[in-house]
C-alpha cells in the first residue's frame, strides 16, 4: 500500500531527526494511531493522534518560530491528518477541516502536499451538505481548560514508567470547544517566518478623488513616459456591500507637504522596468486588474467569502499594531472572523482583528482563481537579468482602521487593492536616518507614530520627506525594496500583495 510505505518513510525520517530517547514514545504513538486506522479502530487512533498533536504543539511553541525543528512541524501535520481521517470516519467534516487547516498553518507539507487537497475536498463537502448532523460546532461558553493550549495536566498523566499512554477520548462537545477556542500564544513569530519581514501592506494611490493627472503619462519629474497613459479618476468610490464608511478621509491623515504618487494606466513592461523598478520609484498602476473576477465582477463580497471559505481556519491578528505589547494572534474560521471583526458596526474603540500577510490562496486555492499574478512580478532589476521565479502572494483582509506601522520590507512588491481604500505614506530608504528604527528583531520598523509624532523624543523626524496616496479599488501600488511605508485602511478592505526578489 502506497500510504503505508509513505508513512513508514516519514517515521524513519522523523526517528533520525528526533533522536532523543524520550521522542521514541511520541513516534510510537503516531505509528499506533496509523495502525489503528488500518485496523479500523477509530477510537484508539484518535486517542493516540491527539496525544501526538498535544505534544508536538508544545514543541512548536518553544523558542522562535524560525528556529523550530522541521521534524516537529512534520510530526504535527501528520498527527492532524490522522486525527482528521478519524473525524471523517465519523462524518464530522467540520472539525476534520479545522484539524487539516491547523496542520497546513503550523505544520509542514506531507505526502505530495496532501493537506491542501484534502482540505479542498472537505470544504466542498461542507458547502454542499453542511455540517454533519449532531456534530455542529458548539458555540457555548468557553471553559477554563479549553483555552487552545495543550493541557499540562494531560501531559503529566500521559507519562507513566517512561512511556506514553493515551488519555480518554474527549466528547464531541469538548472537542468542538477545543477547536473553536484554539488560540495562538502571544508571540509575534508564530505565523511569520521572521518578524522583520512580517508586516507588509503595499498600496497604491491616486491622489484625491476626481483629480486630473493629465492626458499623457508622466513620471515623478513630469517627463512624458512612452507606452503609458495616466488615468483620470472620475467615478465615485463604492465600497463593499455592508460597509458603513463614507468616502471622507480623516483630515489628520493627510500631509499637505507630501508628494503625490503618479498613476499610470497599464504601462509597458519596459516603462515599468526602466522608469520605476530600476529607479526604485513608487508608482500606482491602473487598469491591470480589469480582467480579474475578484475586482471587475465585484465578486469578493462578504457573503461570497463566507460561502467559499467560511469554514476554513485562518490566523487573525488581534490588536491595533504588531508593535504593541497586547498584540496577539488567534485561530478562527473565516466566517467567525467576518462576523466578529469585519461585518460589524463601525466603532473606532472596538478591538481590531486583521487577517494580515497570510498565504490564504495557497491554503484555499478556490480563491486564487479570481485573480492572476501580474507580469511585472517576473521582471528583474539585477544586471544579470536573473529573477527568482517564486512570487509570494499574501492576503490582507480586515475592517476599517487596521494599521501597519511605519516599516520596510526586503522585496519588490505590488499591492493590489480589490475592496475598499487605504491611506499610504511612503518614505524612501534615504530617509532612514530620520525614522528611528527599533533595535533588534524589529529593526525594519520605526519607533515613530507618524500620525502623532513625538518630536521631543524623535526630533529628526521633522526632517523626513514623504510621498502619500489613497489607494482605491482596481489599483496596484509598486513599493520598492526597503521603502518605508505606513498603511491605514479607510474602509472594509481586501488587498492582495505580490512579493518577488
Amino acid at each position: 500500500m502506497t500510504e503505508t510505505r509513505e508513512m513508514e518513510q516519514l517515521l524513519q525520517r522523523l526517528s533520525e531527526a528526533l533522536d532523543h530517547p524520550c521522542h521514541s514514545s511520541i513516534l510510537a504513538a503516531l505509528e499506533k494511531s496509523w495502525e489503528s486506522i488500518i485496523n479500523e479502530e477509530a477510537n484508539n487512533s484518535t486517542r493516540w493522534a491527539q496525544l501526538v498533536v498535544d505534544f508536538s504543539w508544545e514543541m512548536l511553541n518553544v523558542g522562535n518560530w524560525k528556529d523550530v525543528n522541521m521534524a516537529w512541524k512534520e510530526l504535527y501535520a501528520a498527527a492532524t491528518l490522522l486525527k482528521a481521517l478519524n473525524l471523517c470516519a465519523a462524518r464530522d467534516f467540520q472539525n476534520a477541516l479545522r484539524e487539516i487547516d491547523k496542520g497546513i498553518l503550523l505544520g509542514a507539507p506531507l505526502f505530495n502536499n496532501v493537506l491542501p487537497s484534502f482540505a479542498s475536498l472537505l470544504n466542498s463537502e461542507i458547502r454542499t451538505h453542511g455540517v454533519a448532523e449532531g456534530r455542529a460546532i458548539d458555540t457555548g461558553a468557553e471553559t477554563e481548560r479549553d483555552n487552545g493550549l495543550p493541557s499540562c495536566e494531560h501531559d503529566r498523566s500521559s507519562y507513566r514508567d517512561g512511556r506514553l499512554t493515551p488519555s480518554p477520548p474527549r466528547s464531541p462537545q469538548e472537542e468542538a470547544r477545543q477547536l473553536k477556542t484554539t488560540s495562538v500564544p502571544c508571540r509575534k513569530v508564530v505565523f511569520k517566518n521572521y518578524l522583520p519581514f512580517q508586516r507588509e501592506e503595499r498600496h497604491e494611490a491616486t491622489g484625491s478623488e476626481g483629480a486630473s493627472f493629465g492626458v499623457g503619462g508622466r513620471d515623478v519629474e513630469g517627463q512624458r513616459c512612452a507606452g503609458a497613459r495616466v488615468v483620470r479618476l472620475s467615478r465615485p468610490y463604492a465600497g463593499i456591500k455592508g460597509s458603513r464608511d463614507t468616502t471622507s478621509i480623516p483630515p489628520c491623515q493627510l500631509d499637505p507637504l507630501a508628494r503625490k504618487i503618479p498613476v499610470l494606466y497599464c504601462p509597458s513592461l519596459e516603462v515599468f522596468m526602466d522608469r520605476y523598478m530600476a529607479a526604485s520609484t513608487p508608482v500606482v498602476l491602473s487598469g491591470c486588474m480589469d480582467q480579474w473576477p475578484a475586482y471587475a465582477a465585484k465578486k469578493w463580497s462578504l457573503s461570497y467569502l463566507k460561502q467559499i471559505a467560511g469554514s476554513r481556519t485562518v490566523p487573525v491578528e488581534l490588536g491595533s499594531r504588531y508593535t504593541d505589547e497586547d498584540w496577539s494572534q488567534k485561530l478562527m474560521t473565516l466566517a467567525e472572523f467576518i462576523d466578529a471583526y469585519v461585518d460589524t458596526k463601525d466603532d473606532s474603540t472596538a478591538p481590531k482583528g486583521y487577517l494580515a500577510q497570510h498565504q490564504l490562496f495557497d491554503q484555499i486555492p478556490e480563491l486564487s482563481r479570481d485573480f492572476s499574478i501580474p507580469e511585472y512580478c517576473y521582471l528583474s532589476a539585477s544586471k544579470s537579468g536573473c529573477v527568482n521565479s517564486e512570487v509570494k502572494v499574501n492576503a490582507w483582509f480586515g475592517p476599517r482602521g487596521t494599521l501597519s506601522p511605519l516599516h520596510f520590507d526586503p522585496e519588490h512588491n505590488l499591492l493590489s487593492q480589490i475592496v475598499g481604500r487605504k491611506h499610504v505614506r511612503l518614505y524612501g530608504e534615504d530617509q532612514s536616518a530620520y525614522l528611528y528604527p527599533h533595535a533588534g528583531i524589529l529593526s525594519n520598523t520605526s519607533q515613530v507614530d507618524i500620525e502623532r509624532p513625538n518630536l521631543e523624543q524623535f526630533p529628526l523626524f521633522s526632517k523626513a520627506s514623504c510621498m502619500e496616496c489613497v489607494l482605491y479599488p482596481g489599483h496596484m501600488l509598486y513599493i520598492p525594496p526597503r521603502c518605508w511605508h505606513h498603511v491605514r485602511s479607510l474602509d472594509i478592505s481586501f488587498s492582495v500583495s505580490f512579493w518577488w526578489s
